[in-house]
This record gives C-alpha cells, structure tokens and sequence, in this order.
C-alpha cells in the first residue's frame, strides 16, 4: 500500500509541476537507442513477473543521436510501456522507434496484447484523472494520471500522441516528437553480411524484433517457432547457426549432436532472472548468452566476435548484472520529517537510489539519532516542525560539530521565498529543496552536495 500511495503522490506531483509551468523542456544530443532500450530493461522484470515479453527495437535510418529532451522522453516512454505492461497479462508488450526525414521528428508506438478498450474510452484515456472505467480502476489500481502526464509533455515537445484499441486484443499508442537529427542513421547493415542464421523461439515481441535486427545487420534469418520444424529445415543441410529461446536450448543441444546435425553455433536468449551459469552452455555448440530485452549493440557483439570473446563476453555481462548497483556510492542518510506521507515518498525515493534511510519525526529525535548512532552522510531537514523545527536543530548540529567534519544538511521545505531560503544557509543548512520535488529533483540536490553520490 505505500509503494502504490508513493506512485499516485509521484504522478499528483508530476501533474502539479505540469500545471504550475515549472516543467521545463531542455533538448540535448542523445542517444535514442540508448534511451529506448534502458527503458525497456528496467521495465523487464515487471513484466517478466507477470509471465509476459517486452522488447524494444530501434529502426533503420534512425539517427544515431538527435536533439530532445533526454528525461521527458524517458518518462513518456515509461509511462506508456508501464502502462501496457499493467493491463497486458498474456503476450508481451513491443517499444518500436522510428523517425520521419520529411518531417524531422521521431516516432515511438508502444503495443500490448492486453485487455483493450471500447472507441468511447480512447477518446477520453488522455483526460486527467481517467481510466478507461471504474471497473478497471478498481481492478488495476493507480490514478489513470500517467497517460495525462505523459500527454501533457508530448504537447509542451510539440508533439502528438494517439491510441488504436480492440476490447481483448491489445491496444497501440504512437507519438511523434520534433527531433532534429545530430548525427547519421547507425548503418550496421554489413556487420553480419551473408550470414545465414535460424531463429527458433515461439512467437513474441523478443523473436520480432530479433528477426528484424538481424536483416536490418545483412543477415539472412528464417524464423521458426517449433523445434521440429528446426530439425526438419536443417537436417543434411551445410552448417548452419542459430539463434534460440532458452527453453529450446536443451533439446537442439541434445539434437546438434547428432551425426546428421549440421548446427556449428547456438546462441541462447534469456531474461536475466535465467542467468544462472549452466557448465553445459558454456561448450560448444553453444556460443554465447543474450540477455532479454535484447540490445542490438549486444547482438552484433556476440554475433560477429570469435569463438573466445563471445563466451567471455556473455560471461562478463552476467557478472555485469550481478554487480549492478554494488559500484556506485551507496550513502547512509538520515530524513527528519514530521509529515508521514512526505517521509514515506522522501525515503521511496532515496530507498530506490540505493541509500539506506533513518527516519526522525522532529528535530529533537534527530540529535539523538546523532548522539547515539553512527555519523550519516547526508541529513535531509524539514524546516518546519513541531517540538523543535529544522532551523533549531541545525543550529545545534552546527555547534555540536566545534571544528569537525561538516555533515552536509539539505533543506526540505514548502517555502520557496529568497528569505526562507536565506534562513535555511544563515543556520548552517547546505542547500534548499523546495516542496514539492520528484525523485531527479531529491537526486540533482544530493549530487549538488555530494558529487560522488549520483545515483543509477
């Protein structure tokens, strides 16, 4: 109940900004198939819980940079995929991004196999506060603000966005977003130029856009959604590679040795939570790992490299994961908050930055934290509070610490006058985070103070 509180106060947040004028659109060089592709990974475990695929492919002739506005597009496309990902509860969900020369702007359609909607609830899904009806609201849950939101930003980029949908067969949303190319069309065509390869997976967004990738890099590629018809199409064939699902993988090895097999390299498509290391996928005939959502840059690597590289690569990314999160500065912070529902949606965040939190409810319990417990890297300080307010405390931290270290406070506060804030930096406080503030605001400040502290 508290993660799905700190998702409606997210987005209630998100839609205050939004109203206020306070969302700014800053376009920059970027990498588009960077920014697609992460989105997809970090949504993979969400649906690959609920038993279902997401992928996520980058067409031909889109330019390899283009100037947008890095974060807004990222929350769009979060939100929409996020979106799919909860009503889709069988199939998968496919991220596909294009651009148009003619017009100088990218194009992104998200497609589900979910539950659909009626005409009459397409025309109205953008509206705030709207789901498509009270039957789903209840049933799904959330607020219906993430499409307004994610609307509301399409139209400050100067965009459109609009939405095709059958009740129970899926629905698909496409935007087109002005974006000056800044760089040329990523031309890989001829990295794996007469290839031959087999692509054996049943049917899903992953084996679509596996089959797409691999033409659009030169190949030659038959996809095949059954063993059997693997067998039947390579027996007494010249040697041949293939590129499979996972729970295929045990049977074509099974296969590959026999005498009339004429398969040299198997390749293996997994999600991550399969990454367990199998000694008998580490020998030929298997050649290497692909790790679900697939990266085209992952594809072209195992692919094209020798025999050696391509398993230590594979092995490396798998340790790679493992150790995502482990690396980056990991800091214990103390949150002095009177307000449940501000400390609840304060620790959220820093929790999903990866710090540890210890929450005090006054100024007064913060001291003693300090008193009795080991020194934190950070304090973030409500100013306003009962029993003994931020300003106070501070001042005491400040007196207590008589030529120590200086432990870095961060105002948290409703007040966003040039006074309140000069009053905060008078009692010793470091610097001011005005309420309210979303997970990159919280994230921009702590990195103000603390460099090394920048969150994945």
């Amino acid at each position: 109940s508290g993660r799905t509180l700190l998702s409606i106060i997210d987005e209630i947040l998100d839609t205050t900004k939004i109203e206020a004028g306070r969302i700014e659109i800053k376009p920059s060089p970027f990498e588009i198939a960077s920014i697609a592709e992460s989105v997809t990974e970090l949504l993979a475990p969400r649906a690959h819980a609920k038993g279902i695929d997401i992928s996520c492919l980058v067409s031909e002739g889109v330019p390899e940079r283009v100037l947008v506005d890095e974060l807004r597009l990222r929350q769009i496309l979060l939100n929409l995929c996020g979106n799919a990902i909860k009503f889709t509860a069988l199939g998968g969900v496919a991220l596909e991004i294009g651009y148009e020369t003619a017009s100088n702007s990218l194009t992104a359609v998200v497609t589900d196999t979910g539950i659909g909607m009626k005409p009459e609830e397409c025309e109205r899904i953008f509206g705030e506060y709207i789901q498509a009806n009270a039957e789903t609201s209840r049933r799904y849950g959330g607020t219906g603000l993430g499409l307004a939101i994610s609307k509301s930003l399409i139209d400050r980029m100067g965009g459109t966005v609009s939405v095709a949908s059958e009740p129970g067969k899926g629905s698909r949303f496409s935007i087109r977003i002005p974006a000056l190319a800044a760089g040329n069309p990523d031309d890989q065509r001829s990295r794996l130029a007469g290839r031959n390869f087999v692509l054996a997976m049943p049917e899903s967004p992953t084996s679509s856009h596996l089959e797409a990738m691999l033409a659009g890099l030169g190949a030659k590629v038959i996809h095949l959604s059954e063993t059997a018809d693997v067998k039947a199409l390579l027996s007494g064939r010249d040697e041949a590679s293939i590129v499979c699902d996972v729970s295929f993988a045990v049977e074509l090895k099974a296969w590959a040795s026999t005498a009339n097999a004429p398969v040299r390299k198997i390749w293996v498509v997994m999600r991550a939570e399969e990454r367990r290391l199998n000694a008998a996928f580490m020998a030929p005939p298997f050649a290497g790992y692909l790790l679900k959502p697939v990266r085209r840059s992952s594809l072209v690597r195992q692919l094209s490299a020798s025999d050696g590289e391509r398993i230590e690569s594979a092995v490396n990314d798998l340790r790679q994961i493992a150790r995502a999160g482990a690396e980056r500065k990991r800091l214990n912070v103390l949150l002095v908050e009177d307000n449940p529902v501000n400390a609840l949606l304060a620790r959220t965040m820093l929790e999903k930055s990866g710090h540890a939190v210890v929450h005090a409810t006054s100024g007064r319990l913060a001291l003693s934290c300090l008193e009795q417990g080991p020194r934190p890297d950070l304090i973030l300080m409500d100013v306003e509070m009962p029993d003994m307010d931020g300003i106070e405390a501070t001042r005491h931290i400040r007196a207590r610490e008589a030529g120590a270290a200086r432990l870095p406070i961060l105002a948290l506060t409703a007040n966003a006058r040039r006074e309140d804030h000069d009053e905060c930096l008078a009692a010793g406080m470091d610097g001011h985070l005005s309420k309210p503030f979303d997970r990159q605001d919280l994230e921009e400040a702590i990195v103000k103070l603390l460099p090394h502290a920048a969150a994945a």
